[in-house]
């Protein structure tokens, strides 16, 4: 089913400040009708004022273009964002490679790559999360200024996966299973 629950948790930092970590429903995009996107676009708009001190966007290396048009949107908030490249485990048996420094250049924010089922890459993410606060917040320059429009964010999205990644130029690279049961699962 649809998930919208927002999640609160707490956390110390290395520095042992205390840290309050809100966990959004997964979403494709911000400006979507889905519950989803609403649940989060309410969160963003109810927070734009408060003292967040960073965004997380989680993102599917397996699926680069989908979730870049989120972090598009979610950079064009100009908070000091993360941007955490999941399942590189997935992505590299599926012949997908992505350049994680050119990724960062090229979004203006930290980008780690982890493998959340086994743990790698965790302590980059902590560094990169205590960091986020003091980083300067830049959009991308290229970043279309209407993100609400969906087909002009997507073309955004294709050019930064093909500068970064060979993700689409691999036809093959596609998990068929997980696209039809993201299809079933999700409808």
């Amino acid at each position: 089913g649809t998930t919208t629950t927002v999640r609160t948790g707490h956390t110390v930092s290395p520095h042992h400040d205390s840290v309050i970590v809100v966990d959004l429903p997964g979403l494709y995009d911000l400006h979507g009708t889905s519950p989803e996107s609403q649940v989060a676009t309410r969160f963003f708009n109810e927070r734009e004022a408060d003292g967040v001190d960073a965004i997380i966007v989680v993102v599917d290396a397996t699926n680069l273009i989908r979730n870049l048009m989120l972090v598009g949107e979610v950079l064009a908030h100009r908070r000091p964002t993360v941007v955490v490249l999941n399942m590189m485990d997935l992505a590299g048996r599926q012949g997908i490679e992505i350049d994680i420094a050119a990724m960062a250049r090229r979004l203006g924010t930290a980008v780690v790559p982890v493998v959340a089922r086994t743990g790698e890459g965790l302590d980059r993410l902590r560094a990169a999360i205590d960091a986020a606060p003091s980083a300067a917040v830049t959009p991308p320059s290229d970043l279309p200024a209407d993100t609400a429009s969906l087909e002009t964010l997507n073309a955004w999205a294709v050019a930064v996966a093909d500068d970064v990644s060979n993700a689409r130029r691999r036809e093959d690279a596609v998990d068929h299973t997980t696209e039809r049961l993201d299809r079933y699962l999700t409808h």
